[in-house]
């Protein structure tokens, strides 16, 4: 079956482990271990080694936050079941805790091609880290600077094929500096909604790949 964006592109953005190979490029994101299944390891051996005072947990493979705990290493003893069932089921991301996202909020660029169209804000509610509007977060329009737009579209050009549609999803960390979130290009969320004339833009795509099948 044809996929607007292509498939084997898909597959690459399934598997969150593509976050390492865009790391690998240059690009910036939260300082992250990669645990595969089979791993042992436990929690507090990934906080012993790593230093983190606060983390994420969160699947290889999922989305809207599902299993995805914030743990602070104080706490990890209570949290080892989860991790061990959480692991049993797939490999899982052990992040660092960026306390920006609380404040500054997560930023989603919207590009069809190479071209940036528009921007939204995602804030969480208070006391959360989740910006998902499954767990109570908040949605505004955006309007970022031509510096965030361009380190989107540079993180657009590592992937292995330009997609036809993404959301690229930064973390504002300070005034200079955006740490890739995630890179959004299986169906997601494009926010048309507050900006209408993307509408016409994702069309036009879309009919052109039509054209070219």
């Amino acid at each position: 079956m044809p996929t607007l964006n292509p498939l084997p592109l898909i597959e690459w953005n399934t598997d969150k482990q593509y976050l390492k190979d865009l790391r690998e490029s240059g690009v910036a994101i939260p300082e992250t271990r990669f645990i595969q299944q089979d791993s042992e390891i436990s929690l507090e051996s990934l906080f012993l080694g790593t230093g983190f005072a606060d983390a994420i947990i969160k699947p290889f493979v999922g989305g809207a936050a599902k299993s995805t705990f914030r743990i602070a290493v104080n706490d990890s003893p209570q949290w080892e079941t989860t991790w061990q069932n959480c692991l049993a089921q797939g490999g899982m991301l052990f992040q660092e805790f960026e306390p920006a996202i609380q404040h500054n909020g997560e930023i989603s660029l919207i590009y069809f091609g190479a071209e940036y169209s528009h921007a939204v804000i995602k804030r969480a509610k208070a006391g959360d880290f989740r910006v998902q509007d499954d767990h109570g977060g908040t949605v505004a329009v955006y309007h970022p600077s031509k510096h965030a737009v361009e380190i989107g579209r540079q993180i657009l050009l590592q992937a292995p094929q330009l997609p036809a549609y993404a959301r690229v999803d930064l973390l504002p960390a300070d005034y200079e500096t955006y740490l890739l979130m995630e890179l959004e290009l299986i169906e997601p969320e494009l926010f048309m909604r507050f900006a209408p004339p993307s509408a016409g833009k994702f069309a036009h795509v879309v009919k052109n790949y039509i054209i070219s099948i």
